[in-house]
């Protein structure tokens, strides 16, 4: 698995000075063949393994059990059906947990065949140390590895099925980008103008990740959706070929060193699929039932 390099506008560089910078610690190792880039787009709940949350108000069906993992929170779409998001990210417990069950996933792409392990390259194993901040030091395929075998998936097109990196801030396709904004209303998860200290990026002064869902600001518009801005990158299913580790995915939200126009739900950031990085984690979504 390669570490992801920095890369603004689309141009690979050794050092950016831009929300980038720092993107990648001294402490990231990892082998080579990942990168990034980035330009700037667009009440307390339950966020434990209790069950599935009811987001989606009146709107038809119900999330699946969370079986011991993180509630799936219901989000209406545009179409007037449902969608069904992680409350949270997937915490390092969560993860080191799926880890020593041993599980061998099933229904990886032919483009993970380069993925020999599911193990964090870094930081790791945690040793019982920050427990729910969440997982990082993960390529896609690790990700997607998770999030299949708990029967669910990265978020990606509403219904299933791979996202098309050119409707990756539209709201009537991407699960994610649609829970962010609310079906496309607002720019952050929390409104329409940023707020430094509501999410944990540059401004919270933290320098690290935080607990998932320890920030009650952080939330969606149903209050029930945690940190789909900043503390670390997210994974989407939405990427350019499925060739392999080279290919380019998207990922979502911004991370714990990012600034405002990397934390809007629309920022344009990629990442090669066999890249990883300190900042980068992830959220499953899955369908509703019924």
């Amino acid at each position: 698995m390669g570490v992801i390099l920095v890369c603004c506008s689309g141009l690979l560089t050794a050092g950016c000075l831009h929300d980038w910078d720092d993107w990648l610690p001294a402490s990231a190792v990892g082998g080579s063949g990942g990168h990034t880039s980035g330009t700037g787009g667009s009440s307390t709940s339950s966020t434990g393994t209790g069950g599935s949350s009811s987001g989606g108000g009146d709107v038809p069906g119900s999330c699946p059990s969370s079986n011991g993992i993180t509630a799936l929170v219901k989000v209406a779409t545009l179409a007037g059906t449902a969608q069904c998001i992680e409350a949270t990210e997937v915490t390092r417990g969560q993860y080191e947990t799926w880890l020593n069950e041993g599980s061998v996933p099933s229904g990886l792409p032919v483009a993970c065949g380069f993925n020999v392990d599911y193990e964090p390259v870094s930081d790791w194993p945690p040793g019982g140390v920050g427990l729910d901040r969440p997982v990082a030091h993960v390529d896609w395929c690790d990700a997607q590895a998770y999030c299949l075998d708990h029967n669910r998936r990265l978020c990606a097109k509403i219904g299933g099925g791979s996202l098309s990196p050119s409707a990756f801030t539209d709201p009537s396709e991407s699960e994610w980008f649609n829970a962010c904004t609310h079906r496309g209303e607002r720019v952050f998860p929390y409104g329409q103008s940023y707020e430094p200290t509501a999410c944990n990026g540059t401004h919270q002064g933290l320098n690290s990740t935080a607990d998932v869902a320890s920030l009650s600001g952080c939330v969606d518009a149903s209050g029930d959706v945690f940190d789909l801005s900043g503390n670390v990158w997210e994974w989407e299913g939405s990427c350019s070929t499925e060739a392999g580790a080279d290919d380019t995915c998207h990922i979502r939200g911004g991370g714990y060193n990012n600034g405002e126009s990397n934390m809007n739900c629309g920022a344009n950031a990629t990442a090669n699929r066999g890249g990883t990085a300190i900042n980068v984690g992830f959220r499953c979504c899955a369908d509703p039932q019924g």
